[in-house]
C-alpha cells in the first residue's frame, strides 16, 4: 500500500514495545535552527524551528501546491527584536547546511502563547509536517500522565559543523493539560497564563521551538509545539 511521506513522518516513530523506542531519522530532518549574525559576519544558532506545509486546494488557488512555514517559540524571536535572522537547514543530498534569510517582519507572533510562525520559500525541498498531522485540541486533551514524548532540536554545545546535527531528547508527560504562568518575552515582567502539558525531560540549551511528539493512541505519535 502506498503512503504519503508526510503521513509516515507524523504517525510512526516507535518500533515494537514503546519502552524500546526507536525514532525514524525523518524526525530529525523536520527541524532547522534559528540563527543570528554578529557585526563581524559570524553566525550562531540560538534556537530550533520545525517545518510545516499546508496544501493549497486548486479550487481556492490558481494551482495545486504546498505552502511552507517555519514554526518556533515566540521568545526565540522576540529576544532579538528588529534584526533579521536566518533559518539553517540541511539541504537534500548536499554536503553542507544552508542559511536562509528571514526578515523580522515576516514572523507572526501569537499574542497569547509562546509561538511564532513565518511563511518561507526555501530554495530547495526540506522535510515538513503536513498541517493536518499536528495535534488537534481533541488529541491534546487526550494526553495522559505517563505518556512517552520525544523531541528533536538544537544541542548548543554540538550544533554540527558542515551539516546541522539535531539531537533527540526523551521524556514523559507529568501533568497533562494544566495552566501555567509564562514570561513570553525575554526581559519582560509581563506574565501570561497558558494551557500546557508539563514534561519531565532534562534541558540541554537550544531546544526552544522544538516539536514535541507524544506517543498517542495505539502507539501513534502526535506532535505539539514545545
Amino acid at each position: 500500500m502506498a503512503h504519503s511521506r508526510e503521513r509516515l513522518i507524523a504517525r510512526w516513530g516507535y518500533v515494537g514495545d514503546p519502552r524500546h523506542m526507536l525514532v525514524d531519522e525523518l524526525y530529525r530532518e523536520l527541524v532547522g535552527y534559528i540563527v543570528t549574525e554578529d557585526p563581524d559576519g559570524s553566525r550562531h544558532p540560538i534556537g530550533t524551528a520545525f517545518f510545516v506545509k499546508v496544501y493549497l486546494d486548486p479550487a481556492e488557488f490558481p494551482v495545486s501546491s504546498w505552502a511552507n512555514y517555519a514554526v518556533t517559540a515566540r521568545h526565540v524571536i522576540t529576544a532579538h527584536p528588529d534584526i533579521d535572522l536566518f533559518i539553517r537547514f540541511n539541504a537534500k543530498n548536499a554536503a553542507e547546511y544552508r542559511d536562509h534569510p528571514i526578515r523580522s517582519s515576516d514572523w507572526i507572533i501569537d499574542p497569547g502563547t509562546d509561538l511564532a510562525v513565518a511563511a518561507i520559500r526555501l530554495p530547495v525541498r526540506v522535510e515538513a509536517l503536513a498541517l493536518n498531522s499536528l495535534a488537534t485540541e481533541e488529541y491534546a486533551r487526550a494526553v495522559e500522565c505517563g505518556h512517552d514524548v520525544f523531541m528533536a532540536g538544537l544541542f548548543e554545545p554540538f550544533p554540527g559543523e558542515k551539516r546541522i546535527q539535531p539531537i533527540v531528547r526523551f521524556g514523559k508527560i507529568t501533568i497533562p493539560f494544566t495552566q501555567v504562568d509564562l514570561q513570553l518575552d525575554v526581559g519582560s515582567n509581563e506574565v501570561h497564563r497558558v494551557d500546557a502539558h508539563l514534561i519531565e525531560a532534562g534541558p540541554w540549551g537550544g531546544e526552544s521551538g522544538s516539536p514535541v511528539f507524544v506517543c498517542g493512541f495505539r502507539g501513534m505519535p502526535i506532535s505539539v509545539p514545545n
